[in-house]
């Protein structure tokens, strides 16, 4: 008799000890039983706090306690609840058949739940309480009637839920993080100025010209002015585009501009009319000529002689396509700016925010320079004055230009005037744009920045592929001899679970050690399979004799479904010369789920948990359920190995392929470092050349599986191990049982 867990009585097909009449399943007419019956209402109720009835106690009685008596029970259902030795100690007095009693020490805590058995929390640790914190800070924006609304119950099931949606929170935090980085340090430290191209791109196109410093693409023109300046591409056509004719009257009497802009800047019209006259008189070509009707004929012909005279183009339809074409700024060296009065050959610059304007027509014309020795003075140590015959802006603002010859006047032109008058500027004398040699240092630096972090973004891929290299020099270690239990989850899977049965049978690994579990998520006929799931795993085992009786067990699942029924198989799978015990559990679900679509089926969280429950309760002598009690007759007593000699548990899913050696090196691995709790092994496809779907999976599982996962095994934690194929380690009476 085993003293962990009681053993089955013969007499009632190893149920649960109690006697015939009421533990016997009559499964030929669906009914349920009265063993089953009674344990499916302490499911489905929250024991009560009062004294219980020994009648109504299914589950209890697998402890065997002879006298039955409530305090006795109560008892005994503390004392398996606490799994912390530490936290509980010992009365010293025993109830009846001599169950051991044990009171919680002060401060732990009990949580009610629907399970059968009270869930012992412990005290909340610092890390528990600043992530409880961190989830009520992502996730409180929640409330719980929306919760609720939307179909979560329960506080556990909403805290569940809350700390789930903040891991998808703070991986999606995470992303954004070096994403945004990416994407918004180069606008942060070199924000992208207006489009640009310089000179020499301009040469090299077969389509722009330079017109007073824009870039315009003659192919966007809808006029015939693109047509004129295709033999010019390339070049600076400025000369044909005179922009001071804006300046110009519409008609003789007019005291209106062409561009009716330069109203709100133009102080003195006669002054403008003056300087316009200054400009076309004062031309160094000699070209242009003023008709009786005030045209302007004559342009200068770019890259022409002096006297090669080309039409000119200034209409408003002219301005118009100007615009039209336009594609981006001049970009101009910022060294041309600078300049002394010593520079006689120099034009005159100023730079305001980037642009950059030549004021070279204004100052000649406009300004007067009262000094006799100009070579000896910078431009804002002259004094200047105005001339007011030809001075057409606002004295002020034409000091200011006058002055700030050769330098940058972005801190000077702020007032609202300023920029109205700066208006006028970009019309009359914009020559392009100059990037500050602050802002080309900023940018290099966040260009080097970008650089830094894509070279340490391939760095990180070049280590994963050195280190899976690691992984090719496979040392064959000894042969392990630990007993293993192989669970296999299905759902609808047909004949394909052949493959996976028969590579786990032939593994290199003793036969004695290792218990084929096959789990079958529901009494469900897969597409094309000729049966159900459970009954073509049956016969793909080699099972043969009646069907069991189906046990009840806790399942996930809402209202209802929270209940669920197996049935429990065993045998011995003969491949070839191999002989491996197997068990398999059959989820076939309650009576009333027969005639539903999936009945049983909980899914494969429920399928891992149902083993995760069994070795819980085994290795901490809980109390069991109808199911699990005969899950652990048929390990003990059929198969012959006790469920606490399992030390570890290989997960294979139902389609994957086993290589010969894989259980024995993950094992060796588990052997080798005791404080691993989790490995697993590379994953590829093996029809990888069935679809183009599959096809293009090779490379998402090579990075996954093999880059990724070698990569995280350096440093001794691999964040997510595959369901597909993965092993674990059970806590065993190697360990310390109790």
């Amino acid at each position: 008799m085993d003293p962990t867990v009681p053993e089955p009585d013969d007499s009632t097909n190893g149920a649960l000890g109690v006697s015939d009449a009421t533990a016997v399943l009559k499964s030929s007419d669906g009914d349920l039983g009265e063993g089953n019956r009674s344990a499916m209402e302490l499911l489905k109720a929250q024991p009560s706090t009062n004294e219980l009835d020994s009648s109504s106690i299914g589950l209890v009685k697998a402890t065997a306690i002879s006298t039955g008596s409530s305090p006795a029970l109560r008892a005994n259902r503390f004392q398996i609840a606490s799994t912390n030795p530490i936290n509980a100690v010992a009365n010293g007095g025993t109830s009846g058949g001599g169950v051991q009693q044990r009171k919680f020490a002060a401060g732990t805590r009990l949580r009610k739940s629907v399970k059968p058995d009270d869930v012992y929390l412990g005290e909340k640790s610092l890390e528990r309480k600043v992530w409880l914190f961190i989830v009520t800070v992502l996730t409180g924006w929640v409330p719980d009637w929306l919760l609720k609304l939307c179909g979560v119950q329960g506080k556990d099931v909403m805290q569940a839920w809350r700390e789930k949606f903040a891991l998808v929170m703070m991986v999606i935090l995470t992303s954004i993080v070096p994403i945004s980085w990416l994407e918004v340090s180069n606008m942060l430290l070199c924000p992208q100025l207006t489009i640009t191209l310089n000179l020499a791109q301009v040469r090299a196109s077969s389509n722009l010209v330079i017109a007073n410093g824009r870039v315009l693409d003659i192919t966007k023109s809808r006029t015939v002015l693109g047509k004129v300046l295709k033999p010019y591409v390339g070049q600076d056509v400025s000369s044909m585009i005179p922009v001071y004719m804006r300046l110009a009257h519409p008609g003789f009497g007019s005291t209106t501009h062409a561009d009716t802009d330069f109203s709100a800047c133009v102080a003195n019209v006669a002054a403008a009319d003056g300087w316009l006259a200054k400009i076309v008189s004062a031309d160094p070509a000699g070209t242009l000529s003023v008709m009786r009707d005030g045209r302007l004929v004559g342009c200068q012909k770019p890259g022409g002689a002096p006297r090669q005279t080309e039409s000119c183009f200034y209409s408003d339809a002219t301005w118009r396509d100007v615009s039209r074409m336009t594609v981006a700024d001049l970009l101009l060296d910022p060294n041309i700016v600078p300049r002394n009065m010593s520079d006689v050959s120099r034009l005159s610059f100023v730079t305001v925010l980037t642009k950059v304007y030549n004021l070279t027509t204004f100052v000649d014309h406009a300004i007067i320079y009262q000094q006799d020795n100009l070579a000896r003075a910078k431009c804002d140590k002259v004094p200047v004055t105005p001339n007011m015959r030809t001075n057409f802006l606002a004295p002020e603002f034409a000091l200011t230009l006058a002055r700030g010859i050769g330098s940058d006047l972005s801190t000077q032109l702020t007032q609202q005037s300023d920029l109205e008058d700066l208006r006028c500027l970009d019309k009359l004398f914009f020559a392009g744009r100059a990037t500050p040699p602050l802002y080309t240092t900023i940018c290099a630096f966040g260009n080097q920045i970008l650089l830094a972090i894509t070279g340490s973004v391939y760095s990180i891929i070049l280590i994963k592929f050195l280190v899976s290299l690691m992984f090719s020099f496979r040392f064959k270690p000894a042969q392990m001899n630990a007993d293993t239990m192989c669970f296999v989850p299905c759902y609808t899977e047909g004949q394909s679970m052949r493959i996976t049965f028969e590579s786990l049978a032939a593994c290199d690994y003793d036969d004695d050690r290792k218990l084929l579990v096959v789990v079958c998520d529901g009494n469900i006929t897969g597409k094309g399979n000729a049966a159900p799931t459970p009954q073509i795993a049956l016969e793909l085992l080699g099972w043969r004799g009646y069907g069991p009786i189906a046990h009840v067990y806790h399942a996930i699942g809402k209202g209802t479904e929270k209940i669920n029924m197996a049935k429990v198989y065993s045998g011995w799978y003969k491949f070839k010369e191999h002989r491996v015990p197997y068990g398999v559990i059959a989820k076939v679900g309650k009576p009333d789920e027969a005639k539903s679509a999936k009945p049983g089926n909980r899914g494969k969280r429920d399928s891992q948990l149902i083993l995760m429950n069994f070795f819980n309760k085994v290795l901490n002598q809980r109390p069991m359920s109808p199911f699990e009690y005969e899950l652990y007759y048929h390990i003990k007593h059929v198969v012959g190995v006790d469920p606490k000699l399992y030390e570890y548990l290989l997960m294979v899913d139902a389609d994957t392929r086993v290589e010969p050696d894989s259980m024995n090196e993950l094992v060796a691995a588990m052997v080798n470092d005791q404080r691993k709790i989790g490995v697993c092994g590379e994953t590829m496809v093996s029809n990888k050349w069935a679809s183009w779907v599959t096809a293009i999976q090779v490379h998402e599982y090579y990075i996954n599986h093999h880059l990724g996962k070698a990569f995280e095994s350096i440093f001794g934690s691999v964040t997510c191990l595959p369901g597909c194929f993965s092993m674990y380690r059970i806590p065993s009476c190697s360990a310390g049982c109790r």
